[in-house]
């Protein structure tokens, strides 16, 4: 009998496993990231967002439990890049500086987080425990920036990060206006106005 090569044990698949899931995870997270942040997450069903994926929706089922494993799998993708991004500050200018970079590299991410903390807020019992969970999820990496730069960053520094953040979120939505009425194209808008909060 023909002994089976290592290359061959290595490649066969193993039992529950659907081969090549680990590619598949990585399509079906950036298509779910993609339209949660488009459209929120309550809206896109299962099956849109595993053909946006290229998949089936029994197999996305298979990846992520369920709708909801899916959700805190992409807002936990998002929050861990964040925080890795944030980590290596210095202080809190350099903090700044590295958010808005993120920002301009992710705006779908920003978008995501930006919408599970507001989704979070106030919430109380039941299907709300869920939003005010994710809502923590979504905090986790500022939590973490300012409680290693606690010593240097005070009141005044978190302060700062809160409006930098929340000024990011705001332009997001609102530069094609403000651009409009200032007769400029909205992408120099908001690189304008992210030099400017990059600014120390």
């Amino acid at each position: 009998m023909a002994e089976k090569s290592p290359e061959t044990a290595r490649n066969r698949r193993r039992p529950g496993r659907p081969q090549g899931s680990t590619n598949s995870r990585a399509r079906v997270l950036a298509a779910a990231e993609r339209l949660f942040a488009a459209e929120g997450i309550d809206r896109p069903g299962l099956r849109r967002i595993a053909a946006a994926a290229d998949i089936r929706a029994s197999s996305l089922i298979h990846l992520f439990g369920s709708r909801d494993g899916l959700i805190d799998a992409v807002i936990e993708q998002a929050a861990r890049d964040l925080d890795e991004t944030l980590a290596a500050a210095q202080d809190t200018d350099d903090l700044r500086a590295r958010l808005v970079a993120w920002a301009r590299r992710h705006p779908e991410r920003l978008r995501l987080l930006a919408t599970v903390m507001l989704m979070g807020e106030g919430a109380g019992g039941g299907k709300d425990a869920v939003a005010r969970r994710r809502a923590m999820m979504a905090i986790w990496p500022l939590r973490n920036a300012l409680h290693r730069l606690r010593g240097s960053a005070g009141l005044a520094g978190q302060v700062e990060l809160a409006l930098a953040l929340s000024t990011l979120v705001v332009a997001g939505a609102t530069a094609p206006l403000f651009a409009q009425a200032a007769g400029v194209e909205s992408g120099r808008w908001i690189a304008e106005l992210e030099h400017a909060l990059a600014r120390p």
